[in-house]
């Protein structure tokens, strides 16, 4: 099932804490956050450019099962692959999650983006 108009404005919205906070600490030679609000996804990911193109590190996915009517967070191992976070699952408020992404107590998200970026979005 497809986002409505409505409900991508919301997922905009619920959004805004984790770009702002990640873009006040981004220097100009960092890879640039985004996102893509697919039919039932968001994907949150960094692009650096690079000598073959645009490269996408990912930083989480989230999911929304109709099933459930909650949203599943995932997060990207080493190996590219994608895991459900166990720490905090889903949650039915989009913005749960994404403040668990903000926070990343424990390194699931931004391992790849360097700890010193990390801590200073901690603060």
């Amino acid at each position: 099932m497809a986002f409505t108009e409505i409900e991508r404005q919301r997922i905009k919205r619920d959004l805004e804490p984790l770009t702002e906070r990640l873009l006040a600490h981004q220097k100009e030679e960092d890879p640039g956050l985004d996102y893509v609000i697919g039919e039932s996804v968001i994907d949150i990911f960094y692009t650096r450019m690079t000598s073959a193109g645009d490269e996408r590190i990912g930083v989480a996915k989230i999911e929304f099962d109709p099933a459930q009517q909650c949203w599943v967070l995932f997060w990207q191992r080493n190996d590219l692959k994608w895991c459900e976070y166990r720490p905090l699952k889903s949650s039915s408020e989009l913005s749960n999650l994404i403040a668990e992404i903000c926070r990343d107590i424990h390194g699931y998200f931004f391992w790849r983006t360097g700890a010193a970026q990390k801590r200073e979005i901690e603060r």
